[in-house]
C-alpha cells in the first residue's frame, strides 16, 4: 500500500471478531465449529474466483481440490473468533476494543459479529 501513496491507518481500520456466548467453553466451542468451518471454506473459495459469485458453486466438490487448507477452528478461536463463557467473550472483546455489532444467521447456528477497534491477535 505504501508503493502507491496510501498510508493505512490502522487505528481506523475494522477488524470483525465472530463470538458467540455458551454455557461452557465445550459447549460454545462445539455449537460454532461447523458454522466456523463452512464460513472458513466459503472463504478460501471466494479467494479463487476471478469473477462471478459463489452463490451456484457446489463448495463440497471445490473442498476436494482446494489449493491449500483454512487456518484450524483452534487457530481462530485464538484469532477472529471469541467463543466462551459470558466472561470470558466479554473480557476478549474489551482486550480489543467493542466497536459496533451485527448478526451473522447460519440455519444451524446464531453468531454475532462485532467490529473491534485493533486486531488482538496473538
Amino acid at each position: 500500500m505504501r508503493e502507491k501513496g496510501v498510508d493505512p491507518k490502522w487505528d481506523d481500520m475494522p477488524f470483525f471478531r465472530v463470538t458467540y456466548v455458551g454455557e461452557d467453553q465445550k459447549t460454545a466451542e462445539e455449537d460454532t465449529r461447523s458454522s466456523m468451518d463452512w464460513v472458513a471454506d466459503l472463504n478460501g473459495y471466494r479467494r479463487t474466483l476471478t469473477g462471478g459469485s459463489e452463490i451456484y458453486a457446489d463448495l463440497e466438490d471445490w473442498i476436494k481440490t482446494r489449493p491449500e487448507e483454512p487456518p484450524s477452528f483452534e487457530s481462530r478461536l485464538q484469532s477472529t473468533a471469541k467463543v466462551g463463557t459470558p466472561d470470558r467473550v466479554v473480557k476478549a472483546l474489551k482486550s480489543c476494543g467493542i466497536g459496533t455489532m451485527s448478526n451473522t444467521i447460519r440455519p444451524t447456528s446464531h453468531m454475532v459479529t462485532w467490529k473491534t477497534k485493533k486486531s488482538c491477535v496473538p
